[in-house]
């Protein structure tokens, strides 16, 4: 398996990013999925209000060519 560094800016990333859940959950009647454009948001340094006093960093987990898995990575410095 491998972890790689997911660039905001990769739209290929970006989607498989927010995708994954959908993918993993697909079938599971107690899931209830976020609005698309809500995962897509956090994503976006210039417009999500976290970006003004903290940072993020998010990764993508993969094994044999497929995402396996996503980690999100928030520092947000008015609460530490």
């Amino acid at each position: 398996m491998s972890v790689h560094r997911l660039d905001p800016n990769h739209a290929r990333d970006v989607r498989r990013f927010v995708h994954l859940p959908f993918e993993l959950y697909r079938g599971c009647p107690p899931w209830v999925s976020p609005f698309e454009g809500e995962a897509r948001g956090i994503l976006n340094q210039a417009k999500h209000p976290l970006y003004r006093h903290g940072e993020a960093a998010f990764f993508l987990a993969e094994r044999d060519g497929q995402t396996v898995g996503r980690i999100g990575v928030f520092d947000n410095r008015s609460y530490n």
